[in-house]
């Protein structure tokens, strides 16, 4: 099934435009927020900027959209189920000799899960899930990404020459809170239930099928 990458960057364009469209209060980034104070009638929290400004923040009720380990789901008192896939997640961004052309490619081959996607800055970023459990040291597999990489992608797609520009390793769990409500708070994305990266894949997929199907 054909599928569309769209680089964060892109998306995150367009959302600013949408906030600074709207009226009531504006968006501040890049910055953080912090102390958060969740009760029956608001909601309290500190944003503070990269140059370290701070500025207190009063709310009817706050969205939290802040990861797997999401520190507002903590506060607001919502445990998580965790379980461990035993399966590191290895992160590279590479340079290639040739351009990514904004196209993608993801593979599954006998040694794990492979997906090669462009980056906005013309680099390409390579997501690699070996099958194997956590005994095989993570920084062998990190040095093995980029050639993984070269030999997974069809002829003429970027990767014959990759120089590695970061990689970095994660352990990979499902988490999923115990409820996605409370007191003056709601949790999306990872923040309610952080799935692995196949089995993402695999849910979108399912969404988009029957859109395709009424087509």
């Amino acid at each position: 099934m054909p599928s569309v990458t769209c680089c964060e960057p892109t998306i995150g364009v367009a959302l600013w435009d949408r906030l600074a469209a709207k009226p009531g209060p504006g968006a501040a980034g890049p910055a953080r927020a912090q102390d958060f104070v969740i009760s029956a009638d608001a909601v309290r929290f500190t944003v503070v900027s990269a140059a370290r400004a701070r500025e207190p923040v009063l709310a009817r009720l706050v969205v939290a959209a802040d990861g797997a380990h999401s520190q507002i789901r903590a506060v607001a008192g919502i445990a998580a189920d965790v379980v461990d896939y035993d399966q590191l997640a290895v992160v590279a961004t590479v340079a290639t000799d040739r351009a990514h052309q904004d196209i993608a490619y993801e593979r599954f081959t006998r040694t794990g899960a492979l997906a090669v996607l462009p980056l906005y800055d013309g680099n390409t970023g390579v997501i690699g899930l070996p099958p194997a459990a956590r005994e095989r040291t993570a920084g062998a597999r990190r040095r093995r990404l980029p050639v993984a990489a070269a030999g997974a992608v069809p002829a003429g797609a970027p990767g014959a020459s990759c120089v590695p520009a970061g990689r970095s390793s994660y352990a990979l769990k499902l988490t999923r809170a115990c409820a996605t409500v409370a007191t003056r708070t709601v949790l999306i994305g990872n923040a309610a239930q952080a799935l692995h990266p196949v089995a993402a894949r695999d849910s979108i997929s399912g969404y988009a099928t029957p859109r395709c199907s009424r087509k």
